[in-house]
Parts: structure tokens; C-alpha cells; sequence
């Protein structure tokens, strides 16, 4: 699958591009603490960020679809690079308390125009491989990256914040934003072809129903992660090892990889639809034992065991999308499910946060099973409702 012509170059560059996903909204944490402001301050402007993100990944990817990848990159790249260099200008005094409105606004602009590279990717994959075995291991494969990006990510911005200076962290960004940025936008060859349009070119619908159930679907999966996160550290600190969070929030990690690897190395009979409802299942199931757990030593495989269910769900998700999403909307299809797992990530740590002050951690473990309950029964209920009338191999079509 790597061998494919220009795979390799796209991916690896992909992934520097993509890791600021998993830092933009902690760096203007550090930034805005480290200099001085509150942690109040700084988690609103995060969130802020983090609207803004879901806000303009939609429209990113339509204009990729619509005008091509290097097209819509260019510019965005531009302005979003600005925008950071600006917020590091601005941040001393947003910290201070001054300028706070201006500085709001630039942080909301350069969310806005935060490049959307995984969708990018997984639409260069299934150009290169639709409806081949290869598609599915590429996705394997980007689930891979996606958790790998998700633990290099953080670190990065908090080793460069705390030890370097409080603005490290968002320089770090930029430099990969940059570095990765234009070098993934400036590989032409792999992108998906533009279809010629004239004004009588009929626009390929979405499926809307089906987009609706997985985008619901993907946001409590998310928010089964941002959950998890808080409760985990909330947990560790309640018994006075705080710092083996870190260790519990990689092992839960490292499931998951190693299920993305494994399953890509399988050749799938049951359709993408099938392994997504019923992965949502066993991912919910997998997290119930973490709400009564009673010590680190049982902690620490409970959490390598619950991650094996995240990314073949993941990896099934995305495939549905692009089994059932129009090849000229591709990327709009995979932006929506992808924003929708971010947004539901800050609502599990945004709920998490006050089920563990006013309950106790494991109560937000079992928020987090709760959450994974909700997707569970809202892909069964898609998928009773929303049923295919034709299925051609792999691909789920609809009159």
C-alpha cells in the first residue's frame, strides 16, 4: 500500500501537517497561563478555537472538492500561519488582560482556517485505492498515525511550553504547519481530480440521513475520549499518583494502535456499515470495567484493553464514508465525521470536568460508558432506518 507512487510522501507529510490538530487548543492553554493569565481565560479562548475549527472544516473540504486540495491549501496555509504568528505577537498582552476582544477574534480567524489535513489524506487513499483491499489497510494505516500524532502532539507543546518559553508551543505549530503544510499541498499527483463543472452540472447529493446518524454517532464516540482523559487523570490523582496518568492515557492508546494494525491486516467480509455498528458495542462494553476499578496496578490493562476498541470503529467509520459519500464530495463527507469527533471530545472533558468535582472520577467513567451507550444505540437506529437498497461488493449504493 506504501509502495503506491507518492503514498509515502503524501502520508508521512500529512502526519507533520496534521499534528498541531492534536496541540492548537492546549499551546493557547500554556501560552496564556505561562505568561501569566488564567486558566479560565485560557480554556475559553481554547474552546473558542475549537468552534471555530468545526466551523470552517466543512467549508475546506467543499472548496477542496469543488477547486482541488493545492487550490483551497495555498491560501488557507497562508492565513492560518499569519494568524498564529499573530496570536504569538498578541498573547504577553491578551494575558494581562489587555486586548483580550482583538485578540478573541484573531483566535477565532485562525481556527477557523486550522488546515483539515485527515480528511485530505483519507481522500488521496481512496483515490489511489477505491473499492480495492488496499483502501481499508490505508485506513488501518491513518488510524495508526492518528494516535500516534494524538501522543506525540501534547507532548510537544507542553515539553517546548514549560521548558523553552510559554510561546514555544505555538511556534512549534507553526513550524509544522508550515513545514508539513505546503510540502503535502505541493504534491499535485496524488490529489483527487477536480471535476470539470459547467453551470448545468448537476451538484452530487450527500447522503444526508446517513451522514446525520454517523455524524451524532461520531460525536459521543468523542466524547467517550474526552471523558476518558479527564476521569483518568482525576482518578490517578485521587490515589495520589497522579503522574500515572500520562502512562494510563498511552497504554489506552497503544490498544489502539496495535488494533489498527491488526486490523488492517485482515480482509473484512462483513460491509464497513456492520463492523462500525457493531464496534460501537464493543468499544462501550470495553469501557464499563473502568468504572470500577479500584487501583493502578488493575487500572493500567483495563485501559490497554478498552483502547482496542477505538480504532477498528474509526477505521470502519471512515470507510462507510467512503462507501456511501459521492466521490466529488468526498472530503466534505469525511471533514463532517472527522470535526464531529473533535467536537465530541471537548464535550466529554467539558461534562467529565463537573461529574468529577461534584461525583468522583470513576462517575465519569461511567459518563464515558454512558457516552459510548448513546452511539451504540444511535448507529442501531441508523442503521435499521437507513437501509441500502443495492449492494455492490463493498460499496452500499442507493438509487
Amino acid at each position: 500500500m506504501l509502495r503506491t507512487p507518492g503514498a509515502l510522501a503524501f502520508s508521512l507529510s500529512g502526519l507533520v501537517a496534521r499534528l498541531p490538530i492534536s496541540m492548537f487548543g492546549l499551546a493557547i492553554v500554556l501560552a496564556i497561563t505561562e505568561l501569566g493569565g488564567s486558566y479560565e481565560q485560557a480554556g475559553l479562548l481554547a474552546g473558542l478555537a475549537l468552534v471555530a475549527t468545526a466551523v470552517g472544516a466543512p467549508v475546506q473540504a467543499r472548496l477542496a472538492d469543488r477547486y482541488g486540495q493545492d487550490a483551497m491549501l495555498w491560501p488557507v496555509l497562508t492565513l492560518h500561519a499569519a494568524g498564529l504568528g499573530t496570536i504569538m505577537i498578541m498573547t504577553p498582552a491578551a494575558a494581562e488582560s489587555r486586548a483580550v476582544a482583538g485578540y478573541a477574534i484573531v483566535v477565532f480567524l485562525t481556527g477557523l482556517t486550522q488546515p483539515q489535513i485527515g480528511a485530505l489524506v483519507r481522500a488521496r487513499w481512496a483515490r489511489l485505492h477505491s473499492a480495492t483491499p488496499h483502501l481499508h489497510t490505508a485506513y488501518a494505516w491513518e488510524s495508526v498515525v492518528d494516535e500516534v500524532i494524538f501522543v506525540l502532539g501534547p507532548i510537544v507543546a507542553v515539553t517546548t511550553a514549560t521548558a523553552i518559553h510559554g510561546l514555544a508551543g505555538l511556534g512549534a505549530i507553526l513550524v509544522f504547519t508550515v513545514a508539513g503544510g505546503f510540502t503535502f499541498a505541493a504534491q499535485r499527483s496524488t490529489q483527487p481530480e477536480v471535476r470539470v463543472r459547467t453551470p448545468d452540472t448537476p451538484t452530487d447529493p450527500l447522503p444526508v440521513l446517513t451522514l446525520t446518524w454517523m455524524v451524532i454517532a461520531f460525536i459521543f464516540m468523542g466524547a467517550i475520549f474526552g471523558s476518558v482523559e479527564v476521569a483518568t487523570v482525576a482518578f490517578t490523582e485521587a490515589l495520589g499518583a497522579k503522574g500515572v496518568s500520562g502512562l494510563a492515557l498511552a497504554v489506552f492508546a497503544m490498544g489502539s494502535l496495535i488494533a489498527g494494525v491488526l486490523t488492517g491486516a485482515i480482509t473484512w467480509r462483513a460491509s464497513a456499515r456492520r463492523r462500525f455498528v457493531i464496534g460501537q458495542g464493543v468499544l462501550a462494553a470495553a469501557i464499563l470495567p473502568l468504572a470500577f476499578i479500584d487501583s493502578i496496578p488493575l487500572l493500567l490493562p483495563a485501559m490497554f484493553i478498552a483502547g482496542f476498541g477505538i480504532s477498528p470503529t474509526l477505521i470502519a467509520g471512515f470507510s462507510m464514508v467512503e462507501a456511501e459519500v459521492p466521490a466529488s464530495r468526498l472530503t466534505e463527507g469525511l471533514a463532517w465525521v472527522s470535526t464531529a469527533l473533535g467536537a465530541g471530545v471537548a464535550l466529554g472533558a467539558a461534562v467529565a470536568g463537573p461529574v468529577v468535582e461534584r461525583i468522583g472520577p470513576s462517575e465519569a467513567f461511567l459518563f464515558s460508558f454512558a457516552a459510548g451507550a448513546l452511539a451504540t444505540l444511535t448507529c442501531a437506529i441508523g442503521a435499521m432506518v437507513d437501509r441500502p437498497t443495492v449492494i455492490a461488493g463493498e460499496r452500499e449504493v442507493r438509487p
